[in-house]
């Protein structure tokens, strides 16, 4: 299902040609960088997400200490 506001660009994300889901980008080059990600070999893309994991993981530890 499409979000109903208007500002929120979504694209059709699909793998193996199966619809999933729309995810919501606030510009185009986001989903061009997912695009590329999973071009890389799994090694990469595991090395990739764990050092984002990581960087994720810590800013919601500092924001969630700052309150």
């Amino acid at each position: 299902m499409r979000p109903s506001n208007p500002k929120i660009q979504t694209h059709n994300f699909s793998w193996n040609s199966t619809k999933i889901a729309y995810f919501p980008f606030k510009d185009k080059s986001m989903l061009e960088r997912l695009e590329d990600i999973a071009k890389l070999p799994s090694t990469k893309q595991k090395e990739l997400f764990n050092v984002l994991d990581a960087y994720l993981r810590d800013f919601k530890t500092s924001k969630a200490c700052a309150k």
